[in-house]
């Protein structure tokens, strides 16, 4: 007690308990202004065709950067509501969008997936994303389509089997370019 009656203990445990959770809200309603303007901003940027390389790849990697954090419901509905992944497929077929951009959109659309596998591996496998990676055929593309792989796994294997999209990858592997 020190000197503490347990009454004024607990008063003072219940305020600390209220200051910290009101904190807790405050700092969740904080992010999710933030995300709605990062993302208004990652639309905004990307549909731009006049915007610069240099400023499109930057807010593709805070977007990534932001999806690493960890899944979050509200970030995924802003996502879906502004329809980013179907944007960044589209950057991957626009013959405007640089080398650079094309593979920021394909690494952006790997980390989507990592975020939330249960709703993206859908829009992947119906999507042109597949067929666009192999298209690119970069090292860059390649890495990206491993590790849809790696998190997709089967689906997305009988995906590419199907389109005969197979030998084109193995021809990657015979290249003389690594």
């Amino acid at each position: 007690h020190h000197g503490y009656s347990p009454r004024s203990l607990l008063h003072r445990y219940v305020t600390a308990y209220k200051i910290s959770h009101l904190a807790r809200a405050v700092e969740s309603q904080i992010q999710s202004y933030i995300d709605r303007l990062n993302i208004r901003d990652l639309v905004d940027t990307l549909q731009d065709q006049q915007q610069q390389q240099q400023q499109q790849v930057k807010v593709l990697v805070e977007f990534r950067q932001r999806l690493s954090q960890g899944f979050d419901l509200e970030f995924q509905d802003l996502v879906l509501r502004a329809k980013v992944f179907t944007l960044l497929e589209c950057m991957l077929f626009e013959n405007s969008s640089s080398e650079r951009v094309k593979e920021e959109a394909a690494m952006t659309i790997a980390a989507l997936v990592k975020f939330n596998k249960n709703v993206f591996v859908g829009l992947v496998l119906m999507g042109p994303t597949i067929k666009a990676l192999i298209a690119m055929a970069s090292g860059c593309s390649v890495r990206v389509l491993s590790s849809l792989i790696r998190f997709i796994r089967s689906p997305l294997v009988d995906e590419i089997l199907c389109s005969g999209e197979i030998p084109k990858i193995v021809g990657f592997l015979r290249s003389r370019d690594l």
